[in-house]
């Protein structure tokens, strides 16, 4: 790893051993995929700058490392093999296996539909809202959000 990454290969937190497997499946095996990148609006009032952070952010080791290995599985197999470092269960080839995969199918509102989505979950939660009232209430602004 360059000099400028992290100088510690994360661990799985606190987990002694794990394995992998496949999902369930209901009719047919397939696993959903998805990516992440920090983008950059095209109405930003600083374009460079926001050009330049983003690049940093999605090229960096520090990207790959420290935000994708901690929740996410790491764009790269290099960074993937570090995240996992020596710990890699004997059948990983069962979580490389692209044959069954297929990618997420996102919206482009899919980040603000995320977030109403995590605000309602969390108040049904921790009870601030009932079953039904937050569903309701989620309904209607992730139906607001995709019809912009």
């Amino acid at each position: 790893m360059p000099a400028d990454g992290p100088s510690r290969p994360l661990k799985i937190a606190a987990l002694q051993t794990y394995n992998i497997q496949k999902l369930p499946k209901i009719q047919k095996q397939v696993t959903i995929y998805g990516g992440g990148a920090f983008v950059v609006s095209k109405t930003t009032k600083h374009p460079d700058e926001a050009y330049k952070a983003a690049t940093w952010f999605n090229t960096s080791d520090y990207s790959q490392v420290e935000l994708l290995g901690a929740s996410a599985i790491p764009s790269r197999r290099s960074i993937m093999e570090e995240v996992l470092a020596n710990d890699i269960p004997e059948n990983n080839k069962l979580f490389m296996d692209t044959e069954n995969a297929k990618p997420v199918e996102a919206p482009p509102q899919y980040s603000e539909i995320s977030l109403i989505v995590e605000k309602y979950i969390k108040a049904i939660f921790t009870n601030e809202m009932g079953i039904d009232d937050g569903l309701a209430a989620a309904d209607q602004e992730v139906n607001a959000a995709l019809s912009r």
